[in-house]
């Protein structure tokens, strides 16, 4: 990884998973919250296809590995300086996803974090983060109300 890019939507973010760049990690948008966190949000749009469910949860699950790569290897802090040692988090914001699927698989990598020692080691020594959050969102035309479920901070 080499670079963050922030803002690609539609035909342009479509274009760049398709060249396939492991170089570059995909995010929609860079916030920041009133506490002073660094937010990495991270866009997911349906419907999805029922026969590509399994393959669309397996590119979630990278873009959020991708997303908690660039935060432990300095490339947020590099494109956004200001970020440096701060609190960070990464929110997955759903809409008309197959929400219970989103969710589980959501939860099982947000656990395997939380049980790594390795990653929690990673976590504490590193200069570019002070903690990583995860927070999913999900929305749903045929239900609008938001389910918002937080992680606990590492």
């Amino acid at each position: 990884m080499e670079d963050v890019c922030v803002g690609l939507r539609g035909a342009a973010l479509e274009e760049a998973e398709k060249m396939g760049d492991n170089n570059s990690v995909l995010v929609d948008y860079v916030t920041r919250t009133p506490e002073g966190a660094y937010c990495l949000i991270l866009v997911e749009e349906g419907p999805w296809v029922d026969e590509e469910i399994e393959r669309e949860l397996e590119r979630v699950r990278m873009r959020l590995c991708n997303g908690f790569d660039a935060l432990l290897l300095g490339l947020v802090a590099n494109k956004f300086p200001e970020s440096e040692g701060q609190a960070a988090i990464i929110k997955l914001s759903c809409f008309n996803l197959p929400n219970e699927r989103v969710m589980e698989s959501y939860n099982r990598f947000v656990d395997s974090i939380d049980s790594s020692d390795e990653l929690q080691r990673e976590i504490e020594s590193s200069a570019f983060v002070a903690t990583v959050e995860f927070t999913i969102s999900l929305y749903s035309t045929d239900n609008p109300c938001n389910v918002h479920a937080d992680a606990d901070e590492f």
